[in-house]
């Protein structure tokens, strides 16, 4: 039986507990909370970087924590936007199953170098990104700085025949008043853009 299959029969389950007066209101409601929040995570979940959402959950969970911060401004908060560098390059000289497993490398250090509170999301092919809740400019800049020299020595260990330095390029973007997700991933894909210029940069995006 798949998960969806499974969380259905659970469903049916917990209704006829209801009917027959086996459990309360109180409690079929928390069971469905669980059952909801199974099948979101499920949907929103990447498939290749483990713990990592997609984009669309990505974006929407990133749209809540904003208007969190708009609620709560002293919380704040930072986002990155990262992107494989020569990933291109490395599947055609390794392939694309040495490929997916430089994908999940990256996003494993990525992951070491944040809180599990922060929100991280692999937004398809070589992008990635990672919001940094309650975080200020100076220590996100810390934390792209430690993912990126760290990505070097990784990727040397785990693929030492690569004749080139495979990095990363970041780019960074701080929360403004009344920002919602679409501005404040444009002016950190901005900032990406200019370190993907050079490759292997962190770039801040200007006011």
């Amino acid at each position: 039986m798949d998960h969806q299959n499974y969380l259905l029969t659970y469903y049916q389950g917990l209704a006829q507990k209801l009917i027959s007066g086996d459990i309360s209101a109180e409690q079929f409601a928390g069971e469905l909370t669980q059952i909801h929040l199974a099948m979101e995570k499920r949907v929103y979940q990447d498939g290749l970087a483990a713990g990592f959402l997609n984009n669309l959950g990505f974006t929407n969970f990133l749209e809540r924590e904003l208007k969190v911060i708009k609620r709560i401004p002293q919380l704040a908060g930072v986002l990155l936007a990262l992107d494989i560098d020569h990933l291109k390059q490395f599947n055609d000289t390794l392939g694309h199953i040495a490929g997916d497993k430089l994908i999940q490398l990256y996003a494993k250090v990525m992951a070491r170098h944040i809180r599990e509170s922060d929100l991280k999301g692999r937004l398809g092919g070589d992008e990635f990104a990672v919001f940094l809740i309650g975080s200020n400019l100076e220590n996100a800049k810390v934390v792209a700085e430690r993912i990126r020299a760290d990505i070097i020595e990784e990727v040397k260990k785990n693929f030492p025949q690569l004749p080139w330095e495979q990095t990363i390029s970041i780019g960074i973007a701080q929360v403004k008043a009344d920002d919602t997700a679409e501005p404040l991933r444009l002016r950190a894909d901005d900032a990406l853009y200019e370190a993907k210029k050079e490759k292997n940069k962190v770039v801040v995006a200007g006011n």
